[in-house]
């Protein structure tokens, strides 16, 4: 599958913790109480078109935590891009409408995505993918597969985003392009985790800064991952050099392809789970992501 550029970047889903202290009075007679979930509330619709995309939850430490979906909250529909530019957007009418400031807040999930115009069709796109190395299939449905990392605490989606938007009853045909379109998207499970810090909502804003920025991070990231995705091929895999290494990693490859599953990641727990120092794991793992590489290159197309 040739390596096409994504378009429209965008953060999409947040799960924002805010403290509310003495300076902040919230709108409480523009929100909503759900009829069944306690301490959970909805902004009045009668405010805005989009802001049926929105919760608020009252925690019992002084805090509330809200999630919403930046694009949806704001336009309605998510093929868009979403700079900073609209992050600010959308903290300054949460601070409008509820007087909460959002951008002190934590950020304790999000998500961070591209799309990715394909010639083929979506289907077609997504049955192809046999795998995503250093990640588990974590689920796969007729238009979604996504991918998991435990110990970073992030998956990895690619679905269909037009298919995405007809079941959530948002499709326009006029906000999507004639081909088929498919988004690639990050989710930030525990960003302290991943990042090594608290990850506050303001930090997500910044577009540009003297330093490298949390946005730099997953703007490099998500085509990085996107690269480890691993796709079925009509060809067959050949030996890139003679060596019996060569050889028996090419077998491993059309292996694969026979049976639409990727070995990289039970290799890497092979050696893992070996008796083998730290430093031989290295460089055998090492030695076994330049094959992989290598072999990937091969199979721009299919």
């Amino acid at each position: 599958m040739e390596n096409i550029k994504l378009e429209k970047y965008q953060i999409d889903f947040v799960k924002i913790k805010v403290t509310i202290d003495n300076t902040t009075i919230i709108k409480m007679d523009r929100l909503i109480e759900h009829p069944t979930l306690r301490n959970q509330y909805s902004i009045n619709p009668i405010l805005g078109e989009h802001v049926k995309n929105f919760s608020l939850y009252f925690c019992n430490d002084n805090c509330v935590v809200i999630k919403s979906s930046i694009p949806y909250f704001l336009y309605g529909h998510n093929y868009r891009e979403i700079t900073g530019r609209q992050l600010d957007k959308f903290a300054k009418k949460i601070k409008e409408l509820l007087g909460i400031d959002v951008l002190k807040g934590i950020v304790k999930e999000f998500e961070y995505g591209g799309f990715e115009s394909i010639d083929i069709s979506s289907h077609s796109y997504l049955t192809s993918i046999i795998g995503m190395n250093d990640f588990q299939l974590e689920k796969s449905t007729s238009f979604m597969k996504m991918y998991g990392k435990p110990s970073k605490a992030i998956h990895y989606k690619v679905y269909d985003a037009v298919a995405n938007a007809k079941v959530k009853k948002t499709f326009d045909v006029a906000k999507f392009p004639q081909a088929a379109v498919i988004k690639h998207e990050i989710k930030f499970l525990n960003p302290k985790k991943y990042f090594g810090k608290e990850v506050t909502f303001f930090d997500l804003t910044l577009d540009w800064y003297p330093e490298i920025t949390i946005r730099d991070s997953f703007y490099d990231l998500l085509p990085e991952l996107k690269s480890k995705i691993v796709f079925r091929r009509e060809t067959i895999y050949k030996p890139i050099k003679d060596d019996v290494m060569h050889i028996l990693y090419a077998t491993i490859k059309n292996i694969e392809q026979k049976n639409d599953y990727t070995l990289y990641n039970e290799i890497m727990d092979l050696i893992n789970n070996s008796g083998l120092s730290a430093s031989q794991k290295s460089k055998r793992k090492k030695s076994i992501a330049l094959l992989e590489d290598s072999y990937n290159l091969e199979s721009k197309n299919f």
